[in-house]
């Protein structure tokens, strides 16, 4: 309750014809105002307070345009986790008749950052026997209407080399989703953390889903791809400075980290080719590359290669010929790719 200070109640008995009006209108005043700074430090309090509860108590995380080795976390200090997060979508049982959720956060996570109280998970489990396990957030398992030991479905987007923009690349809804039956391990109790984990904290919560990150790295890799060594796109870290984590990890990253295919023909073996997995170095990399080479005193020819439509002359065509872009006047082993006099 708003009081109004001894000295101004005296003042107030003095001449309360001509200021009482105005008295009261200071008092409401400043009682809306003192009213408006409390209301302000607690909803900034209280939003503070969720924003730290939805980044899960980390202290710094590193994100990639492409997935790294997940074991670069081992070797780095503090209490680092990799995770493997993508968007994707969940549907209650497994036909077209259940419950669909869209935009749901899949995170593939190992025991560094499981969520507490599933322990009995297998986090370590790259394959398993049937249907993988999956842990759901509260919110997304009343959602669904489903309970431990229901069966889901979980659908997430491959990943390609080659970006979906060019023409090499596959489009179609089975070379650019994959969709597989879980079956529900556990559900997240409504004041767990894990309920409200997010990178970029907002006032709606968030539809997690929990895997192991092993099952998650092989459900999204080719066939041909898939192997025991988990993969992560995102490394959450606690107890460590930023410098120390940066160190360590230009220690740790190795050149396929980057997307880098390093080869040596066996008929030229002081040639090295700097190959991009997503078919084309981009521009920062390439810089890199050049700087690299400058420094141990080597040429470097920068060349694209592609596939064109055609290539017609006359009444000749040849459907689907390879082009290549290049120096065509580099110097041995380089070149040169003009004829003589030319």
């Amino acid at each position: 309750m708003f009081t109004i200070p001894k000295f101004i109640s005296r003042n107030l008995a003095w001449h309360w014809r001509g200021n009482l009006a105005v008295m009261l209108g200071v008092a409401v005043g400043s009682a809306v105002l003192t009213g408006a700074l409390l209301v302000g430090d607690s909803l900034r309090g209280s939003l503070r307070e969720r924003a730290e509860r939805q980044l899960g108590g980390i202290d710094h995380a590193a994100l990639f345009q492409k997935p790294i080795r997940a074991a670069v976390a081992d070797r780095l200090p503090g209490k680092t986790a990799p995770v493997l997060m993508l968007n994707g979508s969940i549907q209650a049982g497994t036909d077209d008749t259940g419950t669909f959720l869209g935009r749901v956060s899949v995170l593939g996570v190992d025991e560094r950052f499981k969520p507490d109280g599933t322990d009995g998970v297998n986090w370590k489990a790259s394959r398993v026997k049937g249907e993988p396990p999956v842990v759901l957030a509260h919110g997304v398992a009343e959602r669904l209407r489903v309970k431990v030991g229901d069966r889901i479905r979980l659908a997430v987007p491959r990943f390609s080399d080659i970006p979906r923009s060019s023409s090499l690349a596959k489009r179609g809804i089975a070379d650019a989703t994959v969709s597989e039956p879980f079956t529900v391990a556990a559900v997240l109790p409504p004041d767990s953390p894990r309920n409200d984990f997010n990178l970029a904290p907002t006032p709606t919560a968030p539809l997690n889903v929990f895997v192991p990150i092993g099952v998650l790295s092989n459900l999204v890799r080719d066939e041909s791809d898939r192997a025991d060594e988990p993969i992560a796109n995102a490394l959450f870290s606690t107890g460590s400075t930023l410098d120390e984590l940066n160190a360590g990890l230009r220690k740790q990253l190795r050149p396929a980290d980057y997307g880098l295919r390093l080869r040596t023909p066996s008929r030229h073996e002081r040639y090295l080719s700097v190959e991009s997995e997503q078919l084309v170095l981009p521009p920062a990399m390439a810089e890199a590359t050049e700087k690299a080479a400058a420094e141990l005193k080597l040429r470097a020819e920068p060349t694209i290669v592609y596939v064109a439509d055609t290539l017609r002359h006359e009444k000749r065509e040849i459907p689907y010929p390879v082009i290549a872009g290049l120096n065509l006047a580099a110097e041995k082993p380089l070149g040169p790719f003009l004829p003589k006099g030319v």
